[in-house]
């Protein structure tokens, strides 16, 4: 997977990092205080979300979503 390969050679400090690589990167906050980065992945046509610990340089796959559950929102509720 090219995503991964690429994600395993950067070093990222923050969204602004990880934008430089992904520019339609975005950070979503939760209410839990998580902040999801989420990729557009196949173009546009589904949604990778992770976690990113920046301090330990671990990205964590939490999900891939259609774009269409991704709308739905209800994917917040469980992180």
């Amino acid at each position: 997977m090219i995503w991964a390969a690429t994600v395993e050679s950067m070093v990222w400090h923050s969204l602004e990092d990880v934008r430089k690589a992904y520019p339609s990167a975005d950070g979503v906050k939760l209410k839990s205080r998580l902040v999801v980065t989420v990729f557009n992945v196949k173009g546009n046509e589904y949604r990778l979300l992770t976690s990113i610990d920046y301090d330990a340089g671990i990205v964590e796959a939490l999900d891939v979503l259609t774009h269409a559950e991704y709308d739905k929102e209800s994917w917040k509720d469980r992180y």
